[in-house]
């Protein structure tokens, strides 16, 4: 039975998927999970960045208004402007999303009785990635979905899922 789980998350529906399963297992098995994502630098989706937007992202405290008080003929707070607005960057929007990657992951395990220990960040080649991991966590189970979000360039050259099962030194659970 399997002792520590590595899973890895990129936010696709398969990755969700895989996370439930991870789930139900260390529920059942009491084994404990590694989350890894894979950061990877891609460009902001609109949406994404609206989302930020309503969450605030890399804007801080939001600007307190002046005082008018003190102001001959002035009473209250200054309403009738708006605040000066930050845009935030394309990093501080990836790191975000890849918070809410891994948050996401943390949701499902929990709603399958489990949680994750901790939660790892890594730069580079997934599968590479997921491979180092495994054997630095020393886990005996890696559980991943079977696609995620990559570009067609991952239909051609194989995809990450495939590379991982091939070349681990564990036991994988693709799922679909």
């Amino acid at each position: 039975m399997p002792k520590k789980i590595l899973l890895p998350v990129d936010g696709s529906d398969h990755a969700h998927k895989a996370a439930a399963f991870a789930g139900d297992l260390a529920e059942k098995y009491g084994c404990e999970i590694v989350l890894l994502h894979v950061v990877q630098e891609k460009q902001v989706s609109e949406q994404m960045r609206r989302m930020a937007e309503v969450e605030h992202v890399g804007q801080g405290e939001p600007p307190s208004l002046p005082r008018l008080d003190n102001i001959p003929g002035g009473v209250g707070w200054a309403m009738d402007r708006p605040a000066p607005a930050t845009v935030p960057d394309d990093s501080q929007l990836n790191a975000f999303v890849n918070e809410k990657i891994v948050e996401e992951a943390r949701e499902i395990l929990k709603r399958h009785g489990a949680q994750a220990s901790r939660a790892l960040f890594k730069n580079g080649s997934p599968a590479q990635q997921i491979l180092d991991a495994a054997k630095e966590e020393q886990a005996d189970t890696i559980v991943m979905g079977s696609s995620g979000v990559s570009d067609l360039k991952g239909l051609i050259a194989g995809s990450v899922s495939h590379k991982v099962a091939q070349l681990a030194d564990c036991t994988c659970i693709t799922v679909k």
